[in-house]
């Protein structure tokens, strides 16, 4: 379509306001932390690098989606069910011991879910509203009923390119 077009040309679409790059600055700000954790299992990068030092305070919350694979740094946090433990780290890990002691909570999470899998995600998550953004324009139309009749909220499904405001009290 030409609308989507010359969106593209003038901005780039991925340019999120609201959404930034993770500064490695703030894994040492004070405070509780919340980490969601990518579907890595916690093998290495980011996610691995922050979460060894946000697992010691039990302040903080490590939320895991998806499934870890056996003998992988995410496997063994998700293997003790969420309860402190002291985890031997491999030499592909840093190697030492790793005490954890925040919070582990384990949420399925696929990128493809089905409305089963997406209405069990917004009861946990308790929005105001939600916003329907990918899919099939008829399953999206069922799923947004559902959402209003079930849930009772808000629920909106803008055409590609266009603009939504959601006022939010």
């Amino acid at each position: 379509n030409q609308k989507i077009k010359n969106t593209f040309v003038k901005r780039n679409v991925f340019d999120f306001v609201h959404i930034r790059p993770f500064d490695r600055a703030l894994v040492d700000t004070p405070g509780p932390m919340v980490l969601f954790a990518t579907p890595g299992m916690l093998h290495g990068g980011l996610s691995s690098d922050v979460f060894k030092r946000w697992a010691p305070n039990a302040n903080n919350l490590v939320i895991m989606p998806g499934y870890c694979v056996a003998g992988t740094l995410g496997h063994k946090v998700l293997s003790n069910g969420g309860k402190p433990q002291v985890i031997d780290l491999d030499r592909s890990d840093g190697g030492g011991k790793l005490h954890v002691r925040c919070k582990i909570k384990h949420m399925s999470f696929s990128a493809h879910a089905d409305a089963k899998g997406i209405m069990t995600l917004i009861k946990r998550v308790d929005p105001k509203a939600v916003m329907l953004v990918h899919g099939e324009r008829q399953k999206m139309q069922f799923l947004k009923q559902r959402i209003n009749d079930e849930l009772g909220l808000p629920c909106y499904d803008p055409a590609n390119g266009s603009t939504c405001y959601i006022n939010t009290p």
